[in-house]
């Protein structure tokens, strides 16, 4: 999850601790002198320091010095005693931005006011790591609003004017907006882009030698790897020949995130709780298989993590505890966890509410509960929408469809309105929405029944292996989304009561109208018609524009009786005149 705001300083460098009491704006300075710099330095320092201690104190203090500030906007500095040395947009900002820290621990929207009052002050030119600072604090909460676009283009705005500030100075801040960028990008489904921006602070990490910053970057570079190994409910893990690398890396990162634990303890008591050391040494031990090891030492994040007061941990550490109880078997303890975290408002990420809504799922079923059990299973699916990774959409309506038929089928006195709603799902293909192979074989089925003729149709996109292999299979599925789009359309122009339906990767196969003079002649002027619009077809993705052909083989005939060997016959057939329209060089009909 995005860290908070902060606590690094405009300087660059984190706060001094334990910073010296500062009274109120107009005693600063000595004989009421005017309010200074280093007077605003104590007042944002005190402030810090008071963060975990007093936050009340530490608002007011805020408060009162930025009336201060204001005032001297409104009537000029020296009438209203402060220095004419004073930046006066730099300090505002940096209050500013200081006070949302103090109102986001408390969980409060107002955090977000002050930080966008903060960005409209701040120039990024003068004061480049206060503008990233206060963006990074803003994109928080962009976050916790679902306004996701919004988060990442801020972010990608904060870095961008951190990797042009001094770097020795900006290091702090730099590994702060990656590593929220990267959780985020995470979340989203790409994982292989969150993993090269948290593998790149791993050295500015070490060049600042901040054991508490140290320990972060570890924990989150567990985090998202292991999530990318273990994730349970089907959406793609990691490829193979990538899993023996990370599953090290995951082992060295959490080892590393134990010892800038323990250095940062040993620098400041206040910093001895090991939350996420702790939580990486349990998604480590979950990542070789120590179920019952990881269990425990999840269990003491989650303790570590309320003492922090930190609600949004403590949601990824229950999101833990209750994977690993499901491994375990252990479903009536799991689903206690898992319901706190689908209950979470606003401080939950996109990657770990779909997984506790699919484990609550099963933890239902598991205990027979299957009409909430399938309620849930609608959940995973609605929440899985809010995702712009095609392939976690995809897989979530997949696994969706897949239990909740096996479920109708068990739970035969399901409503009948849920029924057929189930019934469709089961039939349709997730990504294309046409019919799948299941509605297909049905479709078979049917017309044995009837011995009428048959006009069937089978078609292939050409060459889309390539479209996979040099644009990507997120690529792929907006082109198969695409044409099968286009199909349908220019079949259903020529001939009303066609079917068509995704049988396997690019093919697809078409049920034409019924037998009555003219039908074949229709049937290939409708696919003909289809050939001519897939061809011209043009699928813009990612600045690329890509193009395909598709061939089709048709068929004329009766579908032989279920069971019988010539059921399958007629596809055959229509299958024989398919190979023959690839042989023939492709983009084409053939028919007998």
């Amino acid at each position: 999850m995005p860290t908070r705001p902060g606590p690094v300083t405009a300087s660059g460098r984190p706060p001094a601790r334990g910073a010296g009491p500062a009274g109120p704006p107009g005693s600063h300075g000595s004989h009421g002198s005017p309010l200074g710099v280093q007077d605003l330095a104590e007042v944002d320092s005190r402030a810090r320091a008071l963060l975990g201690e007093d936050p009340d104190a530490a608002e007011e203090l805020l408060s009162s010095t930025l009336r201060h500030l204001d005032r001297a906007v409104e009537v000029g500095p020296e009438a209203a005693g402060v220095s004419v040395e004073v930046d006066l947009a730099h300090w505002r900002a940096q209050l500013l931005y200081a006070r949302s820290a103090q109102r986001h621990y408390r969980n409060e929207p107002k955090a977000l006011a002050d930080l966008q009052q903060a960005a409209e002050i701040v120039d990024p030119r003068t004061s480049p790591l206060l503008a990233a600072l206060v963006l990074n604090g803003r994109a928080i909460w962009e976050g916790f609003e679902g306004r996701i676009e919004e988060q990442i283009g801020t972010l990608t705005q904060a870095l961008d004017i951190v990797q042009r500030a001094d770097r020795e100075r900006s290091v702090p801040v730099r590994v702060a907006v990656r590593i929220n960028l990267a959780e985020i990008l995470a979340d989203l489904g790409d994982i292989e882009r969150a993993l090269s921006l948290l593998t790149a602070a791993l050295p500015d990490s070490h060049t600042l030698g901040d054991p508490e910053l140290m320990e972060q970057i570890h924990f989150t570079a567990v985090a998202v790897a292991g999530l990318w190994l273990v994730r349970p409910d089907g959406v793609e893990r990691a490829p193979d020949d990538r899993r023996a690398g990370l599953e090290r890396d995951v082992q060295v990162w959490a080892e590393a995130a134990a010892r800038a634990g323990e250095a940062a303890a040993a620098r400041d008591p206040l910093l001895s709780n090991r939350r996420h050391a702790t939580y990486a040494a349990a998604r480590a031990a979950h990542v070789r298989g120590d179920l019952e090891q990881a269990l425990g030492l999840a269990e003491e994040a989650i303790r570590l993590t309320a003492e922090r007061g930190e609600p949004d941990h403590v949601v990824r550490c229950r999101a833990l505890a209750g994977e690993l109880l499901v491994a375990l078997g252990r479903h009536e303890e799991a689903l206690l966890h898992l319901q706190e975290v689908v209950a979470g408002r606003g401080v939950i990420t996109t990657a770990f509410q779909l997984t506790a809504w699919y484990l609550v799922a099963d933890c239902l079923e598991a205990l027979g509960r299957h009409r909430e059990a399938i309620t849930a299973l609608h959940e995973y699916v609605r929440h899985s929408g809010v995702s712009r990774d095609v392939r976690l959409r995809n897989t979530a309506s997949m696994a969706a469809v897949t239990v909740m038929r096996e479920r109708a089928e068990a739970e035969r006195d399901l409503a009948r309105e849920d029924s057929r709603h189930l019934s469709r799902l089961a039939r349709m293909d997730p990504l294309t929405g046409v019919g799948n192979r299941l509605a297909f074989e049905d479709e078979l089925t049917a017309l044995a029944a009837t011995g009428r003729t048959t006009y069937l149709a089978l078609l292939d996109l050409d060459h889309f292996k390539v479209v996979n292999d040099v644009h990507g299979h997120l690529v792929g599925d907006e082109v198969l989304r695409a044409s099968a789009a286009t199909i349908s359309d220019r079949l259903l122009a020529g001939d009303p009561r066609a079917r068509l339906y995704r049988i396997g990767g690019e093919e697809f196969a078409a049920v034409l109208g019924p037998d009555e003079p003219g039908a074949t002649e229709q049937a290939l002027t409708t696919l003909e018609d289809v050939r001519r619009a897939v061809a011209r077809q043009e699928v813009r993705t990612g600045g690329s524009t890509i193009t395909l052909t598709v061939s089709a083989g048709l068929a004329v005939g009766t579908v032989g009786a279920v069971g019988d060997r010539s059921h399958r016959a007629l596809l055959s057939h229509a299958d024989q005149n398919l190979y023959r329209a690839k042989r023939r060089g492709r983009d084409r009909v053939v028919a007998d």
